[in-house]
């Protein structure tokens, strides 16, 4: 009776661990939009996110720049809708976001982006869990965990991350790729294991799967299939090890003169590791 009895109760655990994982699309679908031009942090401009997946949001920088626009001009790489985001040329804050979702731990984020014009702002990609994810306020960095700034220069787009809570905190340190072209569509992966213990991923498939471990409270960053920063640590002062990641968001944290554009699509997330 008793091993009956514990079988089943390890059946009920896994099944319980199955039911924990859940994964997302989100393609902003194939209807394009105006402009949205309003400093409001707006759920129903875009479309829905799947069950669990959060809310989509989006605000512009000011009512007179840095709009936010769905269109269809493919310069992520795929067909459909996409999301342009212009960068304020004197005001910052353009922002997307997609939280809350049913999250762990450990987080997968993967999308298409082309920095497709522009020589000066910065954009930011930012995972964590706090209240400024859900919010049209900036970053705030306790709440961060793992984040990618993309600089566009005068030739091409500069790549660093957030590796502290004071200066200077964004490192090219790590990347063995530290720029990127512009006008050119990436597809963008990060691994995350906020847990307090050591994980693993897998790429590849068949015959071709390579497992890769990820220590716990670090990250990877892949720029198509090559891996271009591994095992970082965000260091003290960011998201604290342990809490679940469930929010993402992207900011133009630094207004251009030049209005630079980044486009992206062909979005999707999951809380666990593949």
């Amino acid at each position: 009776m008793k091993k009956t009895l514990l079988a089943l109760f390890c059946i009920f655990a896994l099944f319980e661990a199955k039911a924990q994982n859940s994964s997302w699309v989100y393609d902003f679908g194939t209807t394009t939009a105006t402009p949205y031009t309003s400093t409001t942090y707006n759920s129903s401009y875009l479309p829905a996110t799947m069950s669990g997946g959060g809310i989509a949001s989006v605000r512009s920088s000011s009512a007179t720049e840095g709009s936010v626009e769905l269109t269809n001009a493919g310069l992520a790489g795929s067909t459909g809708a996409e999301l342009k985001m212009t960068s304020g040329t004197a005001t910052s804050g353009t922002k997307f976001g997609l939280a809350p979702f049913s999250g762990t731990s450990v987080a997968t984020f993967q999308c298409k982006i082309n920095v497709s014009s522009g020589s000066n702002g910065r954009f930011l990609l930012y995972f964590g869990n706090g209240s400024n994810f859900t919010s049209g306020s900036g970053i705030s960095v306790p709440q961060t965990f793992a984040a990618l700034r993309l600089s566009p220069t005068s030739t091409a787009v500069a790549l660093d991350w957030l590796s502290s809570a004071t200066s200077p905190n964004y490192i090219t340190t790590g990347l063995t790729q530290t720029t990127i072209n512009k006008n050119q569509a990436y597809t963008l992966k990060f691994f995350m294991n906020n847990s307090n213990n050591a994980a693993t991923y897998a790429t590849g498939s068949g015959a071709s799967i390579v497992t890769h471990n990820l220590p716990a409270g670090t990250f990877d960053i892949w720029l198509d299939n090559a891996k271009i920063l591994m095992n970082a640590d965000p260091g003290t002062g960011l998201l604290t090890q342990g809490t679940i990641i469930n929010a993402m968001n992207l900011l133009n944290v630094t207004p251009g003169s030049s209005a630079p554009v980044i486009n992206v699509d062909d979005i999707s997330y999951t809380n666990f590791l593949v």
